[in-house]
Parts: structure tokens; C-alpha cells; sequence
């Protein structure tokens, strides 16, 4: 089932109940559901949520109108994340024109609006027009691409280099079945066990969960028990999932302002983001391999992860299973969950 986000201004609702109502019989066929902002559960953060949804959308309406165009969130937030996922290729975003207004220079204004003829409140048949739209969004459903698959066939959004570390086994690997060996090929995510117990019933199902719920986990392992090559699989399966990871290795690590650090790594790792600020925080998802090399004190240590827990809301910690005890001494530790990999083991019997 395909989600259809609708972005629109609060003065057009009359014309954002109309879509949904045209929208109906791909509903009820299950081919869609649509969101928008008055969809927001009581309680839940509004910019967050909405990011979310945006996010999981694979059509994006603009409403377009006087006042889309004049709403700072509209125009500025919600159009801009729109374009960026178009621009990507994770999404379809469609100019549905409601009223009137000046759109020259717009961020959408070469893309494909409906209705093309005229707006939407200049037509006596209304009905006609938002068949349009629907007709459209038809037409870009059948052209999106999952994401994973988008990411299996083409990273654009890499430095090829970056990329290529990422796919790196880091040993040599000689196959017949195939010239180059890539992590992918061999990767098997390990368990993890709570660090202060021995009951099997600590044991997570699968590392691989870390990309899917927030929260801050520090991750311990032996050497060599492959933490770096966890920390890749993390950051790639957290892209294909719509977040804009972000690596940084503690040996490298010279200072706590993590939004320069963060800065000077994406930098390195994307073609098309600058700067952390242009990530929002929905998406944002931090990973330090390494952490027990770090060169900084602990008070500075300290700084940095009260920093990380201002920008992010979910981060992976990796380090040597030394670390471990020096933990109680650095007070920004106390927000971690703290886990062991578990070794692989042969079947017993």
C-alpha cells in the first residue's frame, strides 16, 4: 500500500477534503492511504510526526495555492523535504494548482502540475479537475521504486569512496561465483545480550532492530568480533529505511561540538547534503565506531554526548569490551543501553 502525504494550508481544507473524497476508491481497493496533518494523534510532536509521514510517502501532494505559497511551514519545510525526496527519487511530488497564485521560480515549477489547463478553483466541474489529480497520481504510483531496491541498484547519494568503504569486507575474499565480494554477501547480523546478565532471555532477536527504534545503545564486543563491519551494515540499512545516517570514527575525533563534527563528515560521505542542519531530526541517526580510542577527557567526553543528546534521538555507540569499565565514570554514559555481542556459536547435541 502506497502512502499519499497531502501538504496544504489550513485556509484550502474545503479543497484537501475534496482530494480525499476523489481518493476514496483507491482506498478502499487498497492501493492507498493518505496523510496529513490533522491525521496527528493528541500528544504527539507536530514537526516530528509529520517529517515521519513525509518521509514514508511515496506521493507527496502540494496544495497549491496564495496561501501554500505563504505559509512559512508549508512553503518552507514540508515543499523543501518534498523536492529533496523527489530529487532522490524516493518519492513523486505532484503541484496539484487550487488557486491562483504567482509560482515562477518555485522549487516545483518544472515539475508536472495538475490540473494542467487551469486552476482548479476556475473550473465549474470541480469533480473533473481532482479526477486529474487522481488520474496522476495513478501514473506516479506505478513509476516509484521501493526504496531498497532504489539503494541496491544506484547510491547517488554517496561519495563514491564512502561508498565503497561501506561495501568493503576489509579482508581479502576469493570467490569463483564472482569477481568482487561484498559485505552484503556475508554479513549475518549478531545477538545482542544485556552486559550484567546471562539469561537467555536478555537476548535481543537481532542487532538489525537498532535502525528502527530511537534511543541511545552503547555496543560492546571483543576484538575482531566484527563491530566495524555491524556499524556499516547499521548506517546502510538505516539509508534504505529513509534516515540520513551519519559515521564517525572516535579515532578521528578531536573535538565535542558534535554538530561540527557531524558537519565535516557528511561533507565526506554525501553528494547532496552540506551541513547537519539541512537533515531533520526525524531522519537524523548517528553511529561512532571506535569510542573506547577516543582522545578526548572525560569532561570533554561528557560535553560531547550531551551534545548528541540534543541533536539526535537515536545514536549507536561501538567499542571494545574494555570500555565497559570505565563507563561509570563518564556521566553522559547513564542515558546508554549498554550491550555485548554475542559470540556465534555451533549447535550443542
Amino acid at each position: 500500500m502506497k502512502k499519499i502525504f497531502i501538504s496544504y494550508s489550513s485556509v484550502d481544507e474545503k479543497y484537501k477534503d475534496q482530494m480525499i473524497s476523489h481518493l476514496s476508491g483507491l482506498k478502499h481497493r487498497g492501493v492507498i492511504e493518505t496523510w496529513h496533518n490533522r491525521d496527528i494523534i493528541a500528544g504527539d510532536v507536530k514537526s516530528d510526526e509529520i517529517d515521519q509521514n513525509i518521509n514514508q510517502a511515496s506521493v507527496i501532494l502540494l496544495m497549491v495555492s496564495p496561501d501554500f505559497i505563504g505559509s512559512s511551514y508549508c512553503y518552507g519545510h514540508e515543499m523543501k523535504y518534498a523536492i529533496q525526496l523527489h530529487e532522490e527519487g524516493r518519492a513523486r511530488v505532484i503541484p496539484v494548482m487550487l488557486r491562483p497564485c504567482d509560482i515562477e521560480g518555485a522549487p516545483f515549477d518544472s515539475l508536472k502540475s495538475v490540473p494542467e489547463k487551469k486552476w482548479i478553483s476556475q473550473y465549474g466541474d470541480k469533480d473533473s479537475a481532482f479526477l486529474e489529480v487522481v488520474e496522476q497520481i495513478k501514473e506516479s504510483i506505478k513509476e516509484t521504486v521501493p526504496k531498497k531496491e532504489l539503494v541496491a541498484k544506484k547510491d547517488c547519494a554517496h561519495k563514491s569512496s564512502f561508498f565503497e568503504w561501506l561495501n568493503d569486507t576489509e579482508v581479502v575474499l576469493k570467490s569463483r561465483a564472482t569477481e568482487v565480494i561484498k559485505l552484503d554477501d556475508i554479513y549475518i547480523y549478531p545477538d545482542l545480550r544485556g552486559l550484567d546478565s546471562d539469561d537467555e532471555s536478555f537476548l535481543e532477536v537481532s542487532s538489525a532492530r537498532l535502525p528502527e527504534s530511537e534511543g541511545y545503545t552503547l555496543v560492546l564486543g571483543e576484538e575482531q568480533s566484527g563491530k566495524s563491519a555491524l556499524a556499516k551494515s547499521l548506517y546502510k540499512d538505516a539509508f534504505s529505511s529513509g534516515k540520513k545516517p551519519i559515521f564517525i570514527d572516535a579515532e578521528n575525533l578531536n573535538e565535542s561540538d558534535i554538530i561540527c563534527l557531524c558537519d565535516k563528515e557528511i561533507k565526506r560521505q554525501y553528494n547532496n547534503i552540506d551541513c547537519l542542519s539541512e537533515i531533520v531530526p526525524a531522519e537524523r541517526f548517528l553511529i561512532i565506531d571506535n569510542f573506547a580510542s577516543v582522545s578526548l577527557n572525560k569532561r570533554h567526553q561528557n560535553i560531547l554526548l550531551d551534545s548528541i543528546e540534543r541533536e539526535f534521538s537515536t545514536c549507536v555507540i561501538l567499542a571494545s569490551d574494555s570500555f565497559q569499565y570505565v563507563i561509570p565514570d563518564i556521566e553522559g554514559m547513564a542515558r546508554f543501553s549498554v550491550k555485548e555481542i554475542c559470540n556465534y556459536s555451533a549447535p550443542v547435541g
